[in-house]
């Protein structure tokens, strides 16, 4: 049995639909498919009802889908926990940013990617925000490595991260 195999079946129960959880997956329909069907067979009780298409989890694959969500987050928990023994920041930092502070965020994002890779960071506008047209807009900007700030300025985002995951 594979931790893939797993993260198929709960992304079928949460998308219900084999090619949105394929497309969530990043894997083809029947790649998805197969490693569902053998995961069945390992385990012997049938987790998916087939019709022509998905209809929904069996009694069996309902009672199972907790224990298989428990198995990733118990992988996720010791990624984060590898991950903070190695001094290193993991996770999404996700800032909610006025329209005309959203450049001024790669100021303080850059430096954290950079020191941090395998952190992640999404700026958004506020969902009242609206466009030229009156839409809500929302818009995810990626962090500028190469923005310039002062040293003080750059460290003093990791400090307070760093004090922020201690606890």
């Amino acid at each position: 049995m594979f931790l893939r195999q797993l993260e198929y079946l709960t992304a079928l129960a949460r998308e219900r639909h084999f090619g949105r959880a394929a497309q969530a997956c990043h894997v083809s329909q029947p790649a998805l498919s197969a490693a569902i069907r053998k995961l069945e067979r390992e385990l012997g009780v049938a987790l998916v009802n087939r019709q022509q298409r998905y209809d929904d989890l069996t009694p069996e694959g309902r009672a199972l889908l907790p224990w298989a969500q428990q198995a990733l987050a118990s992988l996720d928990g010791l990624t984060a926990e590898a991950a903070r023994l190695r001094h290193s920041l993991t996770g999404t930092l996700r800032l909610g940013v006025i329209p005309t502070a959203l450049n001024a965020a790669s100021l303080i994002t850059g430096p954290l990617l950079e020191r941090h890779p395998a952190s992640a960071s999404r700026s958004e506008r506020s969902p009242r925000s609206k466009s030229d047209d009156g839409s809500p807009t929302t818009t995810s900007t990626p962090a500028s490595p190469t923005s310039t700030t002062n040293r003080s300025a750059r460290s003093s985002p990791r400090r307070s991260m760093r004090s922020a995951t201690s606890s």
